[in-house]
């Protein structure tokens, strides 16, 4: 009786509560599956076909071939400008990995912590996120270009950092690493807000200062 009772309130004896029900699970997931379907495996698919696509401007006829394999082998190891390509590439990343990132959770921190001077930093890092990019890169530019100079700052040769060779990439990462901070530090800070203020509290009252309180609770925390 009990098991023909659970069977008419349920709709079946099955996990998903029956067949409307699973009727219903299938149209809730159909369209994240379809987007799925289309956009990552799709379009994946499609770029590893073309990596082995040639067409032919002429006729427009296409052909399967190791071409540009062999092509991005050749041009990295005979040709100069593809490995200081490569290379600055790696660089850019191995900044941004060892240096943005600790560095943001760091100024995040410290504006987390509303420490002195975090209103300052607030403006100087937030700025970039809020001025069109187009203003940001002409005042940055006439900043190095004009500004640096007009006080003396400039390098070894004389020159300003962006028109000097030797340190022109060195101020396009420092660049690059200005404008990404704003992004960052809003994700950061918004994390770090969510961390339980009785736990900070109680840190506290054991005696943890800022940077046992960051790397022990705070960093941890908001790991994920």
């Amino acid at each position: 009786m009990k098991t023909k009772k659970k069977n008419k309130i349920y709709g079946g004896n099955t996990i998903l509560g029956g067949r409307k029900a699973l009727i219903f699970y299938i149209v809730l997931l159909a369209i994240p599956v379809l987007q799925f379907c289309v956009f990552y495996i799709g379009v994946n698919f499609n770029s590893f076909l073309l990596a082995f696509q040639k067409t032919d401007i002429l006729t427009n006829n296409k052909t399967f071939t190791t071409e540009h394999f062999e092509r991005f082998w050749r041009e990295m190891t005979v040709f100069t400008n593809m490995k200081t390509t490569v290379a600055n590439s790696v660089k850019a990343w191995f900044v941004g990995l060892i240096i943005s990132t600790p560095l943001g959770l760091l100024i995040s921190f410290y504006i987390y912590k509303k420490a002195v001077g975090s209103g300052v930093f607030k403006v100087i890092v937030f700025a970039p996120s809020i001025i069109s990019s187009m203003v940001i890169v002409l005042m940055f530019k006439y900043f190095v270009e004009w500004g640096l100079p007009a006080i003396g700052v400039t390098t070894s040769t004389g020159m300003d950092f962006i028109t000097d060779i030797s340190t022109r990439f060195g101020t396009i990462i420092f660049y690059n690493l200005w404008i990404g901070f704003g992004g960052g530090m809003l994700i950061y800070a918004g994390a770090m807000s969510q961390v339980d203020e009785s736990i900070i509290e109680a840190s506290q009252l054991d005696g943890a200062g800022m940077f046992r309180e960051f790397i022990h609770i705070t960093l941890p925390a908001i790991y994920p």
